[in-house]
């Protein structure tokens, strides 16, 4: 995840939106993330802006892959 104007967070979730972790939180303007587990499982990446009052832009991607 990468922030511009606000503070945010990233969290995984599973194929029911349950979350496995806690948010990891991060300043404006600065980078975050979370690796999942290597078990085969079906994860999503997401975002979360870590203000109530205002707006903010956020960007995120996945880092792929694993060896076994």
């Amino acid at each position: 995840m990468e922030t511009s104007d606000r503070a945010g967070c990233v969290n995984y979730e599973g194929w029911y939106g349950e979350l496995y972790r806690s948010w990891v939180c991060v300043p404006k303007q600065s980078t975050g993330g979370v690796s999942v587990p290597k078990d085969g499982g079906s994860y999503d990446g997401i975002i979360r802006n870590n203000n109530l009052s205002y707006g903010g832009s956020f960007r995120g991607g996945y880092l792929c892959c694993w060896t076994y």
